[in-house]
């Protein structure tokens, strides 16, 4: 094994994506070093690299040696430092051995049977999983997967950007990594924009429910986490991920689009004729799953009279403004009017 590997290891146990195998070497690792270290950013876990790959030398030099045709092995060096060693000059067979038998964790099918799509086209690019799922991959983006999916997770790995088109699956959720955050689904369609430039990650919802995270250095998957950490994204809300804050702002999409329709779409396609505002916004909640709220009491009852069809639903908000001498803003994910009211 060289040190690619060993870098490719550490950083799958920092994101929590290590199959249980790699977990162990990697605790072996940092028994070895007598250190248990969190690095937080590239130049911290550069470091650790160099700090473990130079001790698994040093150790490997001096205490397994040549001694004629055979090898004279130093039985006092502690056990674990003889296992990690092991594991370095052996890793190959470590693999073989782990692969030869019928995987049983989502995460070993991801690393030991990987398959990667890389889109260097000039369009998007559609990808199909085992479990029915469908990712529509935008130029540069890369997506990493395993043939099939077995375990009680279903793990992709995204760099760049995708739409993703979940299939359900009961009880086996659907997540989708990039290299600071982790979307997890059971079964919806939403975008993900994944830069590795390190500006900001964007996860967006069409349909359904999501939650999304934050991948923290070597914590693993588990609903105790995304309990604890979760923020949920519903239709047409967004959340964006300030890399070098290491914090969240949830927000509204930049083109909300009409979720349902039923209802209000199908009842008055947006046509109204002398309605009452507060009406109004309730049909425009109900279609783009959004809560719009009038701050002014008065501007609630004003009758209204306009054809909305057709257009988005911040030029819709646009003309009822106008027509109620008002104004909106936006705060978060929730919208609100305000006005002079209707004399």
């Amino acid at each position: 094994m060289n040190s690619k590997t060993l870098q490719d290891i550490l950083q799958r146990y920092l994101a929590g994506t290590a199959t249980p195998g790699e977990r162990e070497i990697v605790e072996m690792w940092y028994a070895l070093i007598e250190e248990n270290p969190q690095p937080s950013n590239d130049r911290e876990l550069q470091i650790l690299e160099e700090k473990i790959w130079a001790k698994l030398k040093e150790n490997a030099t001096r205490e397994i040696t040549g001694e004629g045709n055979g090898l004279r092995y130093n039985w006092r060096l502690p056990f674990l430092k003889i296992a990690a060693i092991f594991v370095i000059v052996f890793i190959p067979v470590f693999y073989l051995i782990f692969s030869s038998g019928p995987a049983t964790d989502a995460k070993t099918v991801s690393v030991l049977d990987p398959q990667v799509v890389f889109n260097q086209t000039a369009s998007p690019q559609t990808v199909h999983l085992s479990d029915g799922s469908v990712v529509k991959l935008e130029p540069g983006g890369k997506l990493e997967y395993p043939s099939q999916f077995e375990g009680s997770t279903r793990e992709v790995h995204l760099s760049g950007e995708a739409f993703f088109e979940v299939e359900k699956v009961d009880k086996t959720p659907f997540l989708v990594h990039t290299q600071k955050i982790t979307t997890r689904v059971l079964g919806t369609s939403f975008r993900v924009k994944a830069p590795d430039d390190g500006s900001d990650i964007e996860v967006m919802v069409k349909t359904g429910s999501v939650s999304v995270f934050e991948r923290r250095n070597s914590v693993s998957y588990s609903e105790r986490n995304t309990r604890e950490q979760q923020i949920v994204l519903t239709p047409n809300e967004q959340i964006r991920f300030i890399q070098d804050e290491g914090r969240f702002i949830k927000e509204l999409a930049p083109d909300p689009q009409v979720v349902t329709g039923d209802g209000p779409l199908g009842r008055h396609r947006f046509h109204y004729n002398d309605t009452e505002l507060a009406e109004i916004l309730r049909d425009l909640s109900v279609a783009y799953q959004i809560k719009i709220v009038p701050l002014t009491p008065s501007v609630a009852s004003c009758p209204l009279t306009a054809n909305l069809a057709g257009k988005t639903l911040y030029v819709q908000l646009d003309l009822i403004c106008a027509a109620i001498q008002g104004s909106y803003k936006i705060e978060g994910t929730t919208i609100y009017i305000e006005g002079t009211g209707c004399e």
